[in-house]
C-alpha cells in the first residue's frame, strides 16, 4: 500500500492529492460524496482542512477510554442535541438525523480498541453501518487516525530488563 492509500473494508481507497478523495470517491471521480469508514495517516489538521474543503461538515474525537467517554465524545464532536441517551441506538439515530455530509475524525481511539475490544467493535459496527446508509441519508464518514511510522518510538536497547517483582515461583 503506497502512502495516501488506506485500508477499508471494500479494498484500498486512494486519496491521491485530495484528503477530500478519501470519501468523494478518489481522483476522477464526480463530486457526489460517498460515506465510508477508513483510516489515515495524514495528520489530524490536514484532513479536517481537506474534508471541510470538501464540503463536509467535520467532527474530531480524541482518545476515549470507555465506551461511555467515547460516546460523549463523539456527541460532543457531532453536536448531539442533549437528549442523546449513550447508547448504540442513540449512536445510531443522532448519526441518522444528521442534515448534510458529516465526517468523523477520531485520533487516540487505540486504547478503547485495546482495552474493550466489545465496546470498540460496537460502536465501529454502529460508524459502518451509518457509512453504508444509501443514498437516501446525507453521506456519513468516519477516519481513524493512526501513526504513520514508528519514528515517534524510543526503545532503549542498552537498558537492562525488568526484574519480575513478588514471590518466586
Amino acid at each position: 500500500m503506497n502512502r495516501g492509500e488506506h485500508a477499508d473494508r471494500g479494498g484500498t481507497v486512494d486519496t491521491g492529492g485530495s484528503v477530500g478523495g478519501a470519501v468523494s470517491g478518489g481522483a476522477g471521480a464526480s463530486r457526489r460524496r460517498v460515506g465510508r469508514v477508513t483510516t489515515s495517516v495524514r495528520p489530524v489538521e490536514e484532513l479536517v482542512s481537506g474534508l471541510e474543503g470538501g464540503g463536509w461538515r467535520v467532527g474530531v474525537v480524541s482518545g476515549g477510554t470507555s465506551k461511555r467517554e467515547a460516546l460523549d465524545a463523539v456527541a460532543a464532536a457531532l453536536a448531539f442535541p442533549g437528549y442523546f441517551g449513550r447508547n448504540l441506538d442513540a449512536l445510531w439515530d443522532c448519526l441518522t438525523d444528521l442534515e448534510q455530509p458529516t465526517a468523523l475524525v477520531w485520533a487516540g481511539w487505540e486504547p478503547l480498541a485495546v482495552f474493550a475490544p466489545r465496546d470498540w467493535a460496537g460502536i465501529v459496527s454502529v460508524l459502518r453501518a451509518r457509512a453504508g446508509a444509501g443514498e437516501e441519508e446525507p453521506p456519513f464518514a468516519a477516519v481513524f487516525c493512526v501513526a504513520s511510522g514508528l519514528g515517534a518510538v524510543s526503545i532503549d536497547t542498552e537498558a537492562e530488563p525488568p526484574t519480575p517483582s513478588g514471590p518466586a515461583a
